[in-house]
């Protein structure tokens, strides 16, 4: 997911999971232990050239 900010970034990071989707999420950090995150402050997104 992509944000416009670091300050919503963290706002997202801090905010609790729906209820009906609580599950999922669980599944999910189960199945990626071992991921991690970069905080990109500048990205360049770059096209592939045909």
């Amino acid at each position: 997911m992509n944000f416009t900010s670091e300050a919503e970034t963290r706002t997202h990071e801090k905010m609790e999971a729906p209820d009906d989707l609580r599950s999922l999420f669980e599944e999910e950090n189960q199945l990626m232990r071992e991921v991690t995150y970069f905080d990109l402050h500048e990205p360049v997104l770059v096209s592939p050239r045909r």
